[in-house]
This record gives C-alpha cells, sequence and structure tokens, in this order.
C-alpha cells in the first residue's frame, strides 16, 4: 500500500460482480435483558429486535426494507422471522459485516420455531460476510488498522453519522446505542413521545447501516474495472 493511500485489490471486483440478484444487504439489532420481559427467554439471552434490510435488484433499484419489534409489546421474535424471509426470499446474495451474528441469530430462530426451520436454514448457504472479503481485499488509513463496522464506515462512508441521537428535550439522553434506546422504548410507563422518538431513531439506525453495506458492495464491485 502507499503510504497515506487506500488499498483495493482488483480480483474483489469479479468476486463481487457475480453475487447473485436480487442482493440484499443485511444487519440486526439484538438486546440482552438482565430481566427478561418475554416468556421463555432467559437473563442476558441474545434476542433479536430489528433488522435492516436493502434490496438491490437486477435492473440497479434499491428499496429499503425493516422490521422493529413494538416497544413494550409481546416476544418479538416469530414476527422478526416472518417478516425477514418475506423480504429475504429463496434467491439472491446476502450481504452482511462480520455475518457470524447473522448466522446466529438465524440459526436460533430456526431452533426456535420448527415450522419456519427449513426456511430460515436454506437462508445461511446464500450469506456472504463482506467482512471477511474486506480483511482480505482493502483498507483505507482511516481504519487504522481495524476492519470494525464503525472503521469501515468512516473509510466508505465518511459524511454518515453512526451514533444514535435524541432529542435532549425528550429527557432521554443521546449518543445511544440501538439496545439502549430499544431498552427505554421497553421501560414501563415510557411516554408515547419517547417511545414514537426511539422507534424512529432506531429505524433510521438501521438504515444507515445499511447504506455502508451498499457503499461497500459499490466500492467493491468498481475494483479492477477500467477509469
Amino acid at each position: 500500500m502507499q503510504q497515506g493511500a487506500p488499498l483495493l485489490e482488483p480480483e474483489v471486483g469479479a468476486l463481487a460482480r457475480a453475487w447473485p440478484y436480487p442482493r440484499h444487504c443485511l444487519r440486526f439489532d439484538t438486546i440482552g435483558l438482565a430481566v427478561p420481559i418475554w416468556p421463555g427467554t432467559r437473563p442476558y439471552q441474545t434476542l433479536p429486535f430489528q433488522w435492516s434490510c436493502a434490496v438491490q435488484t437486477a435492473e440497479g433499484a434499491w428499496s429499503d426494507h425493516h422490521f422493529l419489534a413494538e416497544g413494550q409489546g409481546g416476544d418479538p421474535r416469530r414476527a422478526f422471522a416472518l417478516s425477514l424471509l418475506g423480504v429475504l426470499g429463496t434467491s439472491g446474495a446476502v450481504l452482511a459485516y462480520n455475518a457470524g451474528f447473522e448466522r446466529n441469530r438465524i440459526r436460533e430462530l430456526a431452533q426456535w420455531f420448527d415450522d419456519l426451520a427449513p426456511a430460515l436454514e436454506s437462508i445461511l448457504p446464500r450469506i456472504v460476510d463482506l467482512f471477511q472479503i474486506a480483511r482480505g481485499h482493502y483498507y483505507h488509513p482511516v481504519m487504522a488498522g481495524s476492519w470494525s463496522f464503525r472503521s469501515m464506515a468512516r473509510a466508505v462512508a465518511p459524511g454518515l453519522a453512526m451514533d444514535i441521537a435524541l432529542d435532549p428535550a425528550l429527557g432521554a439522553g443521546a449518543g445511544r446505542s440501538a439496545r439502549a434506546v430499544f431498552a427505554l422504548m421497553q421501560k414501563p410507563g415510557q411516554n408515547a413521545a419517547v417511545r414514537a422518538a426511539c422507534r424512529a431513531a432506531l429505524q433510521a439506525h438501521g438504515q444507515r447501516e445499511t447504506a455502508v453495506l451498499r457503499r461497500l458492495l459499490a466500492l467493491f464491485e468498481q475494483a479492477g474495472t477500467a477509469p
């Protein structure tokens, strides 16, 4: 790598261009509650509450999709799984970053819901781990030796703020993690204005994360092409 210059190896371009359509840029958000609020769950169990997915057709068009559990609602896992299957369908690449996390959550959903297990398990071979590909083929000086998702976001989407901020006027704090914002939604007696603000902030957070994946995909696809 030249001093201070990014590195993108050209062979990643052919790899990326071969990923089948429709392409699904996927991110999950989870929470582990010390005191379980849903029947059948245990303390600190990793439970998914939001997925965000940007889908690209073969014609190049993109659409955004998401699921977010209702604040103070019931166990969201089945609705999470059903809505995810509805968007991912049965074909196309599923692009994730550090994809072992998404794979494990999908496996757990399959264990919880026997009737959904075949469809959920059929997703697993379609998953592409962009982290592994980036680590082998891409580097930018702003990453400072880290291939974390936030480091990658700084490299490929430098103008995109990744922190979640809530209006201070709501008295709910700012700069929270997705799980902390969802926990705030679940707080007993939480007022409607704070719940609505949390919901909007979480949905925007998911869209920002899939935007990073979209930009990383576009970067990979351009590799090895003529300027």
